[in-house]
């Protein structure tokens, strides 16, 4: 089983396909190539899929990323790091449960409210109509 993927800008209910180098370039090279967006806050989703004689074949995830873009197209820095602390939370939780008390008796959720909070400010979210959209582009169906 070979994968693959393909990556779309995603507002509201419309997509866009951004091409694997674009995206490669503009999330690990730092490269300011995404001069359309600039200025503003972008969803991007990355449909995994099985490859059939290198084609798409199945749909496996869609995954998503929220990322702001500076006025010259790069990728905001302080807004990657900062989402960062979004999947070390999430991983706390799951390796470390959060702690539910002292000898005090006082609950320290604030590892749990911080949680909730990146969540909505970091992760991206898609309409069932864009994800209906992003399969229907790559001729695939969802299950």
């Amino acid at each position: 089983m070979k994968l693959g993927y393909r990556v779309f800008a995603v507002a509201g209910d419309e997509i866009t396909p951004i091409s694997q180098r674009r995206f490669d370039d503009f999330l690990s090279a730092k490269k300011p190539v995404l001069k359309q967006y600039a200025g503003t806050t972008v969803d991007f989703a990355m449909v995994i899929y099985e490859t059939k004689d290198r084609r798409p074949h199945r749909f496996v995830r869609l995954d998503g990323t929220r990322c702001k873009i500076l006025k010259n197209g790069g990728l905001d820095q302080e807004h990657d790091w900062d989402s960062m602390q979004l999947a070390a939370l999430s991983l706390k939780g799951v390796l470390y449960p959060f702690a539910e008390g002292n000898t005090s008796g006082v609950i320290d959720a604030s590892d749990r409210f911080n949680l909730r909070r990146l969540k909505h400010k970091y992760s991206a979210k898609f309409s069932e109509a864009a994800k209906q959209k992003m399969l229907a582009h790559l001729g695939l169906r969802n299950g």
